[in-house]
């Protein structure tokens, strides 16, 4: 037989017998098949949520998997997600203008030919002082202001004469129609005393993104009709100075316009908790991935989505035990053990195992 017959036999079987022998041996350590985590998670965030809502979440990671759970599986299709990430996008603005399968569309003040043309708002500072800086200024004036045509509403023109608008003020106000509220069903009635006169925005940066803009042109115009959610992935930065009015459900944040006077702990933000209805989604409507599995396949990134599962479980524990409601705190906890077992995230690779420790 000659050598180069040798060498194609030769090369032949190595390419069958090298893949059948690691297929062999690792087949069981890495099969993906029984892992349900991306879509138990993902449906979590949705469960999340009051019917009819919008949900704001950021990135892709955080967005494939809803879109999957809703699209494929049919889960929740009445939530409107809404992708930070691409929310600056004229084609993706003006797709969220349409409702889609049973979630809504978006409405918005500003029209599609008032957003197009720029990409950012640069604070000003050069601008006549028509507004008070020192005082908060109606958001429907600031969006007037953008869509308007008027040359003292734009910047001197660059070198292709483009004159871009920009943005007359960093602090802004979005009034709370009261009755609104109340009849969307938005606040509980024990909370009705507690209701906000107004959302107050500081803006602690130089410009405002579109995305930003749009963003916040929807909590205006949607005048609280639909529930408005950030997903828990979310930071100061997404949700744009409303913290103090946001509150925990499970895996997402509700926009409330409730007054926030409580003094934030230690460690803590200035984001709420609504513990009843966090521990009613938490209890009767998640599902956690079969983590708890001993044959279900765990890599890092698993390993870090289940380790925000746990602090989630952390966080509801801790706020029940400072309602004093300690039988639940330690069904918190427990549940959080059994479906998150240390066997399959190893607390030596966290920190925030201690909260838990501390309800216990």
């Amino acid at each position: 037989m000659s050598g180069p017959t040798v060498a194609i036999i030769s090369t032949g079987i190595l390419l069958i017998a090298v893949p059948a022998l690691m297929a062999g041996q690792e087949w069981a350590h890495h099969d993906r098949s029984k892992r349900t985590a991306s879509l138990d998670y993902g449906a979590d965030y949705l469960y999340s949520c009051a019917p009819q809502a919008v949900l704001f979440s950021n990135g892709d990671n955080d967005t494939y998997p809803l879109w999957y759970a809703q699209e494929v599986e049919g889960i929740r299709d009445d939530i409107r997600i809404v992708n930070l990430s691409l929310f600056g996008t004229d084609s993706y603005i003006n797709q969220m203008r349409h409702p889609v399968n049973h979630a809504v569309g978006l409405p918005f003040t500003l029209t599609e030919d008032q957003t197009v043309d720029w990409e950012y708002l640069p604070y000003y500072e050069e601008y006549p002082k028509a507004y008070d800086q020192k005082n908060y200024t109606d958001l429907k004036k600031i969006l007037a202001f953008i869509a308007s045509k008027r040359p003292d509403t734009k910047l001197p023109a660059d070198e292709d004469g483009y004159r871009s608008p920009f943005l007359p003020t960093k602090k802004i106000r979005i009034p709370v129609d009261r009755n609104a509220v109340i009849a969307s069903g938005t606040v509980a009635p024990k909370d009705y005393g507690n209701i906000a006169e107004n959302l107050d925005i500081d803006i602690h940066k130089s410009n405002m993104f579109k995305s930003e803009i749009m963003l916040l042109d929807f909590v205006m115009t949607n005048n609280w009709k639909v529930p408005i959610y950030f997903s828990i992935t979310s930071g100061p930065d997404e949700y744009l100075g409303l913290g103090k009015y946001l509150y925990q459900e499970g895996l997402a944040y509700r926009l409330q316009p409730i007054r926030n006077d409580m003094p934030v702990r230690k460690g803590q933000d200035e984001k709420q908790i609504d513990a009843d209805t966090m521990y009613k989604n938490i209890m009767t409507k998640f599902k956690w991935g079969e983590v708890d599995k001993n044959n279900t396949y765990m890599d890092y990134v698993l390993g870090r989505q289940s380790e925000n599962i746990r602090g989630v479980f952390e966080k509801l524990a801790t706020e029940l035990m400072n309602e004093n409601k300690m039988d639940s705190a330690v069904k918190m906890a427990d549940m959080c053990q059994r479906v998150i077992p240390e066997r399959n995230v190893p607390y030596s690779m966290y920190y925030n195992i201690v909260p838990l420790v501390e309800v216990y």
